[in-house]
Order: structure tokens, then C-alpha cells, then sequence
């Protein structure tokens, strides 16, 4: 999720993949917690996709947060000193708004709610909250620890902070409603980073990884998975340092997931089956 971790981490993923063939499944990128186990009770079932197109993305953008509102894409970026909240023609990729971060905060993920845009620092403990047409920062909500991903139900927000859980909080005050334990095949699974509830399933990305996994709400399990590594395999043609996927963004009109990564050279509107 930073880059210095990621540095570190980057090397591990490198030895997985290429020990395991083909296939960068997230037990082969090794990104669950080791625990003993009951015998696997389920499979999950790996999902596939079809490229509808391809959009210009600024590979400047150190993506963390992504949102598809009324026509419109939202992004949250990171890294101290580079850290913006941006809106994007998904037609043809153009920024049509900007809204700088103070040099201090690292930008983490975002959501749109109550007609306001939410945009998480990592561990500055803070939320921005901005006018979702001006982008006119109108509050700053403090918080304690570290937030990753932020999505929402209408009526909560649901966050991710790198553990194996996913916290349920008030958005008025960002107070811990409950909390949820997310499994991948009976282990925990941490690194969850940024996220796009659809329906009663979260599509989350793990970082460190190019595998989306989706997430069933009510049991923490994750129920699928898809690997979209083909498509970085993609932007390294023209970027000159894409990182890992990070970036779904959900057309509820369209049935389509608009996805991308920290410093792609691209935006994909992908249809998943």
C-alpha cells in the first residue's frame, strides 16, 4: 500500500509468482495470516472478464481511492506532497477538477455520501470532507489508526485499515460501530485495501497484489476472485512505473466496473462474468 513497504513486499510477491506458474492467486502472493485451519469448506470461484475499452489515465496518480458517481469518475490519490481528489471524464479520461491535499497528508480512500465527498489520510488520522459538486473542503473529521479503503451502504461506511477486518463506522464521528472478519478459505485475510460494496458483496483490492477479491457481506468470506494482472501486463507497455491494481469503481446503470492502478497509464471499463 506505501511505497517503501511495498518495495519490500514487491520482492516477496516477484518469488511467489514466479515459483507458482501462471496463475497469481492470493495463497500463491502469500498475503494471508498463517493460522492453522479447518479443512477448506468451499471453493472460491475465479471469476473472468471482458474488455469494453480503455481510457487515458495521468500515471502520475498514485491511485487509492476510486468512486463512479452520476456519470462521473472520483479518484483519491496518495503520497505526501501529491496526495488529490480528482473527477475524471470516463469518455476519454480527462481531469475536469482538481483539489490539491495539504503537503503533509498522504490521501488515502474515498467514498461519496449524503451528497459529500469523504477522502481518508493514511496516518495522519483524518478525514477530509469535501462538497461533492466544488469540492469545497467544508470539515475534518479526526479519527485513531491508520485507514486504507472507504466505501459505504447509504447508511454506513465501511473501511479498511490493512488488518483482516473490515470496521462498520458512523460517519458523523467515524466512531467503531462493529467490526468484521474477513476469510479467504478459513485463514484471515489482511492487506485489504480499496473497496466497492455492490450489492451484498464487496469488490476489494489486496494489496500488493493484481487480484480482486469479492467479499460476502453478511459471512466475511470471500466468495470470488479475479485476476486482473493481465491488464498491468498492459500498461507496462507505456508506463514508465505502474504499481499494483488499486482502483474499482462500480456503473450500476451499465453493469460495468471501471478498474485501474497506482500509476497506470490507464483506465479499464471491464465487464466481469
Amino acid at each position: 500500500m506505501k511505497r517503501i513497504k511495498l518495495i519490500i513486499f514487491l520482492a516477496t510477491i516477484l518469488l511467489a509468482v514466479s515459483c507458482s506458474g501462471k496463475k497469481n492467486t492470493i495463497e500463491k502472493a502469500e498475503r494471508i495470516e498463517t493460522q492453522e485451519v479447518q479443512q477448506q469448506k468451499y471453493e472460491i470461484k475465479e471469476l473472468s472478464f471482458t474488455i469494453l475499452d480503455t481510457i487515458t489515465h495521468d500515471q502520475t496518480l498514485f491511485t487509492q481511492g476510486f468512486i463512479f458517481h452520476n456519470g462521473f469518475l472520483y479518484e483519491g490519490t496518495g503520497l505526501e506532497g501529491q496526495s488529490k481528489l480528482v473527477k475524471i471524464d470516463p469518455k476519454n479520461g480527462k481531469i475536469l477538477k482538481t483539489k490539491n491535499l495539504k503537503k503533509e497528508y498522504f490521501g488515502e480512500g474515498i467514498t461519496i455520501f449524503d451528497n459529500k465527498i469523504f477522502q481518508l489520510t493514511w496516518h495522519n488520522q483524518t478525514c477530509i470532507v469535501y462538497d461533492l459538486k466544488t469540492f469545497k473542503e467544508l470539515n475534518e473529521i479526526k479519527y485513531y489508526g491508520e485507514c486504507w479503503g472507504l466505501t459505504n451502504n447509504d447508511s454506513l461506511f465501511i473501511l479498511s485499515d490493512g488488518t483482516a477486518y473490515l470496521r462498520f463506522i458512523n460517519p458523523e464521528d467515524f466512531s467503531i460501530l462493529y467490526s468484521k472478519l474477513i476469510t479467504y478459505k478459513d485463514k484471515s485475510l489482511t492487506q485489504i485495501n480499496e473497496l466497492e460494496l455492490v450489492g451484498n458483496k464487496i469488490y476489494a483490492n489486496i494489496w500488493g497484489s493484481d487480484i480482486i477479491v469479492v467479499i460476502d457481506i453478511e459471512s466475511g468470506n470471500v466468495i470470488e476472485q479475479i485476476d486482473i494482472s493481465s491488464l498491468r501486463d498492459i500498461v507496462k507497455e507505456d508506463s514508465y512505473s505502474p504499481e499494483v491494481a488499486n482502483g474499482i469503481a462500480y456503473d450500476p446503470e451499465e453493469d460495468v466496473f471501471y478498474v485501474t492502478g497506482k500509476n497506470w497509464s490507464k483506465i479499464f471499463k471491464i465487464k466481469i462474468k
